[in-house]
């Protein structure tokens, strides 16, 4: 079989020597008009699609020319700068094509002291940091300084691209976290000492809290979990077990989606130095010299995925429920060799037959 490729932009970034100073200097137009002109030409020869997503490569192009015409006679710092530049890489509408902060903006209060995640449509409150806030666990996101939370998604979406509906809570997730992401959300934001958050309760009950802005936080509290999951073996990134002696409910936890055989069987540097790393992890010993015998060394996803399916089949297992939490992401190869051994090659793809 054929595998297909797929190319990916991975983290587009500017970096200016400037970012150095405590005290930006100004830029000159000139050289700003050269670093779009530069970005745009990256973004339309690196990415798959910069276009679609956006309204198609006139809409592209004029949002380009909105951003020339926006930079000053008299310049811009690097902070004006990347503000101007957020909206126009965001419209790409990729979450893996954005524009690091600058080194010089990086401050040190975090924002919101809460820490949200998604579910359903919506922000939920899954660790707080303050013994007396545990009672907000479990309540949802309405309203960040008096901006409700639909207005907020809205301009989530403008300052960085998005995948799907839940990627892009979990950027806001994340931009709710940052002082600085903070403010470029919240324009009307004055009082910046305090930030005010109306949640709504568990009990239905809308409360607003007035939050003081620490510095960075530690280890959230968080409810404890009803249910216990084993861990995946050692250097593994994927288990599966059943719930019940019956085996009607099988569990496949995902904790990331980059240490597996497929993965890493292309070659090359980045291949082997992370396959090394992965065979020892797995099998506390030092990796064999040969790449062949490394890979062999690390689990197949395949392979294992054949298993599961396997013995769901035999048991006539009624459900599989995917436990992706915590999961950072990686090879989106993972899918299909699962899809494959739940649903069949000749399922996924019939023209190949």
């Amino acid at each position: 079989m054929a595998r297909a490729r797929y190319l990916s932009v991975a983290s587009v970034f500017l970096c200016f020597t400037s970012a150095l100073f405590p005290e930006e200097p100004k830029i000159a137009r000139e050289l700003l008009i050269q670093d779009t002109r530069k970005l745009a030409e990256i973004l339309e020869s690196a990415h798959p699609d910069p276009y679609s997503f956006g309204g198609g490569k006139i809409e592209f192009h004029k949002r380009m020319q909105k951003v020339l015409l926006s930079i000053p006679p008299e310049g811009l710092t690097v902070t004006e700068f990347y503000k101007l530049l957020l909206p126009f890489v965001a419209a790409v509408g990729d979450g893996h094509t954005f524009l690091y902060e600058p080194s010089a903006n990086e401050g040190t209060k975090s924002g919101i002291p809460l820490r949200f995640d998604a579910v359903e449509q919506g922000l939920y409150v899954s660790g707080v940091y303050r013994e007396e806030d545990k009672p907000l666990l479990g309540a949802k996101l309405a309203a960040v300084e008096g901006v409700p939370f639909a207005e907020l998604v809205r301009r989530s979406g403008n300052l960085r691209g998005w995948d799907n509906e839940y990627y892009r809570l979990a950027v806001l997730s994340e931009q709710l976290a940052s002082r600085n992401s903070l403010e470029l959300l919240l324009p009307e934001w004055k009082q910046m000492q305090f930030v005010r958050v109306a949640l709504i309760l568990p009990s239905g009950k809308l409360k607003e809290i007035k939050f003081s802005l620490a510095d960075k936080h530690r280890d959230p509290i968080v409810p404890p979990s009803r249910l216990s999951w084993p861990e995946p073996p050692k250097g593994s990134e994927f288990d599966y077990w059943f719930l019940d002696p019956q085996k009607n409910i099988c569990i496949l936890r995902i904790t990331a989606m980059m240490a597996f055989r497929e993965n890493l069987a292309e070659g090359g540097t980045w291949a082997e130095k992370a396959a090394k790393g992965v065979y020892e992890k797995i099998h506390a010993k030092p990796a064999p010299e040969t790449f062949a015998e490394t890979l062999a060394g690390i689990p197949s996803a395949q392979e294992f995925f054949q298993k599961m399916a396997q013995e769901m089949k035999e048991a006539k297992s009624k459900a599989l429920i995917v436990d992706l939490r915590e999961n950072p992401g990686g090879s989106s190869f993972l899918n299909v060799f699962l899809l494959r051994a739940l649903y069949g090659h000749e399922k996924l793809w019939p023209e190949h037959l």
